[in-house]
């Protein structure tokens, strides 16, 4: 009934992503070094962790996809292959700096002990106002740990997430495409009668829900998935609560009832005669998160 990735993978693939990943993983390493050198700003230092972190989790992830990589383990392990060489250069290549290009070490147990050192000894100062204030070495040693942590796991999320988010045809070896877009539809009463409903092809109840009108506080919205080259079709349904907080900021609760569910060519066509998105419609549509992310494909 549903969608499931065929946890494939090409030898040669893997081996691409090796060539390609290790030597962007030491260059983003090696900037993010060179950047917080000879930048002593800690809000910018910041700033360089999240965007190296968010370009290895791109560059993963577009390995991931051009080598059609189907395999959840693979895509996890790109990020994370990537995300420790580039955190390896980012420590060669602040030793080598912070040493005034005196030690320049490749082992990865010496940089370890060394940097050990280091924050045992702590090293590390704060200038404010004309005055240095020294950084303790549990502080140090717990900075650097989360640095590589966030490193890390960025490298993984953003590796992993974009990936996830796709779906692969297997008899047209392809990725699928985002589908037309839906209108949001009023709510479906009992979600689990719905969702059996969908799972059995009964469709009726879905093309009778009708359009969500303006300041509806719940809606259903849906997505689909399709290959150019053939009718493989995918739907998903999602049912989404409006409220706001104290501050009058729009939140919203999203519960998935169908996720990539199989659906028949002919099937979707008549989704789409009945809700599709024509351009008057998406003018007068409000912008809000759940009319615009499709994120959970």
């Amino acid at each position: 009934l549903y969608y499931r990735e065929s946890q494939k993978f090409s030898l040669g693939g893997l081996f691409f992503i090796a060539a390609i990943g290790c030597p962007a993983a030491i260059f983003i390493g090696g900037v993010y070094a060179l950047a917080v050198y000879w930048i002593p700003f800690v809000f910018l230092h910041i700033l360089f962790l999240y965007l190296a972190g968010y370009g290895l989790g791109f560059m993963a992830n577009l390995l991931v996809v051009f080598n059609r990589v189907r395999n959840t383990a693979v895509n996890l392990l790109t990020g994370l292959s990537l995300g420790v060489t580039a955190l390896y250069a980012y420590w060669v290549s602040w030793l080598y700096l912070a040493s005034e290009r005196q030690l320049f070490l490749l082992d990865p147990f010496k940089i370890q002990a060394f940097v050990a050192l280091l924050a045992e000894q702590g090293g590390q100062s704060i200038q404010r106002r004309g005055r240095s204030f020294d950084i303790p070495a549990e502080m140090t040693a717990a900075a650097w740990l989360g640095e590589a942590l966030i490193l890390i796991g960025m490298a993984v999320y953003f590796g992993y997430k974009p990936a996830r988010s796709r779906a692969f045809c297997e008899a047209c070896q392809q990725w699928m495409s985002p589908l037309e877009s839906l209108l949001p539809l009023k709510p479906a009463g009992d979600e689990q009668t719905f969702k059996q409903e969908l799972e059995q092809g009964e469709w009726q109840r879905y093309l009778n829900l009708g359009v969500s009108e303006h300041g509806d506080i719940d809606c259903i919205v849906s997505h689909g998935l399709g290959c150019e080259s053939c009718d493989a079709r995918l739907l998903t349904v999602q049912s989404v609560f409006f409220s706001r907080d104290r501050k009058g900021k729009e939140k919203q609760r999203v519960k998935s009832i169908v996720h990539r569910l199989k659906i028949m060519p002919e099937q979707w066509v008549s989704i789409t005669s009945r809700y599709g998105i024509t351009p008057a419609d998406e003018a007068d549509m409000p912008v809000t998160e759940s009319t615009l992310a499709n994120e959970s494909l």
